[in-house]
């Protein structure tokens, strides 16, 4: 089970993954000799945790220990579990459980609780499209997991891109706002890969989002001499959220 001394370590640990691809989450795991919920996984059909990032600090048991906490994420009934570890004296226990929609590091510090109605609920919209070459999905997500929340674009083909590259690019602009921290992507942005999968990872964190939108972003196929290609099928995913 990975351990961060302090929150700010382990949001440390979640800005470098976001910041690379899934070659940051090997990184990581080969510098800390740990075997991960991602590498447990990575041979079978499910994963309880649906996001690379978070599952590459999660042990196989869904578990990570923060500031001196153990938290377990438990999918199936989307509750974060605060666990008291077993010692010489005592038996390991349920102190107590969070949803996924509550910002659980700042709770189980604190006795304040944040009403639902001031924080965005979860969002998942997106599309597939089907070409000569095979199968292109998109998306815009923000998940919770109560330790972790992330708001992202993302596309990926199931097949290997030639002379070509994927393309995400913001036509209006994507904001976003926790209770720390807020963040702006201006229109016209572009984020690209020359690999069969990209992600545009606009924030990540132990803080849920109070405020977000991202309207109109289109996914493109490129070509390698600028991004000029054709947007899928003209479709675009938007949406957003006020509290």
């Amino acid at each position: 089970m990975l351990s961060f001394n302090t929150v700010d370590d382990y949001e440390k640990a979640i800005t470098f993954l976001s910041e690379g691809d899934i070659s940051a989450c090997q990184k990581l795991e080969e510098q800390l000799d740990f075997i991960s919920m991602r590498i447990a996984y990575l041979h079978k059909d499910e994963i309880p945790v649906d996001d690379d990032m978070l599952a590459t600090l999660l042990n196989p048991d869904a578990r990570i220990k923060i500031a001196g906490q153990v938290y377990e994420i438990d999918t199936k009934n989307e509750k974060v579990h605060l666990i008291q570890q077993e010692t010489s004296t005592q038996k390991e226990a349920v102190i107590a459980s969070y949803g996924f929609e509550d910002e659980v590091l700042y709770m189980s510090t604190s006795n304040e609780k944040a009403t639902e109605t001031d924080y965005c609920d979860a969002f998942n919209e997106g599309d597939e499209s089907q070409t000569q070459w095979g199968t292109v999905t998109y998306k815009v997500r923000y998940i919770r997991y109560g330790i972790y929340f992330k708001f992202y674009a993302s596309i990926d083909c199931n097949y290997t891109l030639s002379n070509n590259h994927l393309a995400i690019e913001a036509e209006q602009d994507v904001y976003y706002e926790t209770k720390n921290e807020d963040g702006l992507y201006t229109a016209g942005t572009v984020k690209t890969t020359s690999n069969n999968s990209c992600t545009w990872t606009f924030y990540s964190g132990g803080n849920r989002l109070k405020d977000w939108y991202a309207n109109e972003v289109v996914f493109y196929w490129a070509s390698l001499n600028g991004i000029t290609g054709t947007i899928l099928d003209d479709d675009y995913v938007s949406g957003s959220c006020t509290y």
